[in-house]
Protein backbone atom coordinates (compact mmCIF):
# COMPACT_ATOMS: atom_id res chain seq x y z
CA UNK A 1 0.00 0.00 0.00
CA UNK A 2 2.81 2.40 0.92
CA UNK A 3 4.52 1.73 -2.44
CA UNK A 4 1.33 2.59 -4.33
CA UNK A 5 0.99 5.88 -2.45
CA UNK A 6 4.63 6.79 -3.16
CA UNK A 7 4.18 5.90 -6.84
CA UNK A 8 1.01 8.02 -7.02
CA UNK A 9 2.72 11.00 -5.39
CA UNK A 10 5.79 10.69 -7.63
CA UNK A 11 3.54 10.44 -10.72
CA UNK A 12 1.72 13.60 -9.64
CA UNK A 13 5.08 15.35 -9.14
CA UNK A 14 6.21 14.36 -12.65
CA UNK A 15 2.96 15.69 -14.11
CA UNK A 16 3.23 18.95 -12.16
CA UNK A 17 6.86 19.57 -13.07
CA UNK A 18 6.35 18.52 -16.69
CA UNK A 19 3.13 20.37 -17.44
CA UNK A 20 3.37 23.49 -15.27
CA UNK A 21 3.83 26.52 -17.57
CA UNK A 22 7.17 27.87 -16.33
CA UNK A 23 8.27 31.24 -17.65
CA UNK A 24 11.62 31.33 -19.42
CA UNK A 25 13.17 33.63 -16.81
CA UNK A 26 12.08 31.28 -14.00
CA UNK A 27 13.81 28.22 -15.39
CA UNK A 28 17.48 29.09 -15.06
CA UNK A 29 19.72 26.13 -15.82
CA UNK A 30 23.01 25.35 -14.10
CA UNK A 31 24.41 23.93 -17.33
CA UNK A 32 23.13 23.56 -20.86
CA UNK A 33 21.47 20.15 -20.55
CA UNK A 34 20.51 20.17 -16.87
CA UNK A 35 16.85 19.65 -17.78
CA UNK A 36 17.78 16.28 -19.29
CA UNK A 37 19.32 15.28 -15.96
CA UNK A 38 16.04 16.21 -14.24
CA UNK A 39 14.15 13.98 -16.69
CA UNK A 40 16.61 11.15 -16.12
CA UNK A 41 16.33 11.34 -12.31
CA UNK A 42 12.53 11.67 -12.32
CA UNK A 43 12.11 8.54 -14.45
CA UNK A 44 14.90 6.67 -12.63
CA UNK A 45 12.87 6.97 -9.41
CA UNK A 46 9.53 6.46 -11.21
CA UNK A 47 10.63 3.13 -12.71
CA UNK A 48 11.89 1.81 -9.36
CA UNK A 49 8.67 2.74 -7.60
CA UNK A 50 6.67 1.21 -10.45
CA UNK A 51 8.57 -2.09 -10.50
CA UNK A 52 8.06 -2.43 -6.75
CA UNK A 53 4.28 -2.06 -7.20
CA UNK A 54 4.03 -4.55 -10.09
CA UNK A 55 3.94 -8.23 -9.24
CA UNK A 56 3.77 -10.13 -12.53
CA UNK A 57 6.60 -12.33 -13.78
CA UNK A 58 7.86 -9.86 -16.38
CA UNK A 59 7.62 -6.79 -14.16
CA UNK A 60 10.91 -5.26 -15.36
CA UNK A 61 9.81 -5.22 -19.00
CA UNK A 62 6.35 -4.01 -17.99
CA UNK A 63 7.82 -1.23 -15.84
CA UNK A 64 10.13 -0.09 -18.65
CA UNK A 65 7.25 -0.12 -21.15
CA UNK A 66 4.91 1.81 -18.85
CA UNK A 67 7.65 4.30 -17.94
CA UNK A 68 8.52 4.88 -21.59
CA UNK A 69 4.90 5.27 -22.69
CA UNK A 70 4.16 7.59 -19.77
CA UNK A 71 7.17 9.73 -20.75
CA UNK A 72 5.99 9.89 -24.36
CA UNK A 73 2.42 10.82 -23.37
CA UNK A 74 3.58 13.54 -20.96
CA UNK A 75 5.97 14.95 -23.57
CA UNK A 76 3.23 14.92 -26.22
CA UNK A 77 0.89 16.69 -23.78
CA UNK A 78 3.50 19.43 -23.35
CA UNK A 79 3.42 20.07 -27.08
CA UNK A 80 -0.36 19.89 -27.43
CA UNK A 81 -1.60 21.80 -24.38
CA UNK A 82 -0.24 25.19 -25.38
CA UNK A 83 1.05 26.01 -21.90
CA UNK A 84 4.37 27.38 -23.06
CA UNK A 85 6.04 23.96 -22.91
CA UNK A 86 7.41 22.23 -26.00
CA UNK A 87 7.71 18.64 -27.19
CA UNK A 88 11.36 17.52 -27.22
CA UNK A 89 12.45 14.12 -28.49
CA UNK A 90 15.61 14.39 -26.37
CA UNK A 91 13.40 14.58 -23.24
CA UNK A 92 11.78 11.28 -24.21
CA UNK A 93 15.23 9.73 -24.61
CA UNK A 94 16.26 11.05 -21.18
CA UNK A 95 13.06 9.62 -19.67
CA UNK A 96 13.66 6.18 -21.18
CA UNK A 97 17.35 6.22 -20.24
CA UNK A 98 16.47 7.16 -16.66
CA UNK A 99 13.89 4.38 -16.46
CA UNK A 100 16.33 1.86 -17.90
CA UNK A 101 19.12 2.88 -15.52
CA UNK A 102 16.74 2.78 -12.56
CA UNK A 103 15.51 -0.70 -13.41
CA UNK A 104 19.02 -1.97 -14.12
CA UNK A 105 20.28 -0.66 -10.79
CA UNK A 106 17.27 -2.06 -8.96
CA UNK A 107 17.72 -5.47 -10.64
CA UNK A 108 21.38 -5.76 -9.62
CA UNK A 109 20.69 -4.45 -6.13
CA UNK A 110 17.89 -6.98 -5.68
CA UNK A 111 20.01 -9.78 -7.15
CA UNK A 112 22.93 -9.07 -4.80
CA UNK A 113 20.74 -8.79 -1.70
CA UNK A 114 20.14 -12.14 0.00
CA UNK A 115 16.45 -13.02 0.08
CA UNK A 116 14.78 -13.30 3.43
CA UNK A 117 13.40 -16.69 4.49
Amino acid sequence: MKQKILLSLWTALILLVSLYPFQAKESKQFWEHSDKMVHLVMYFVFSILLVRVLSNRQHFITALTISGLFGIVVEAAQGLMGLGRAFEFSDIMANILGAGLGLTGYYFMKKSTPSRP
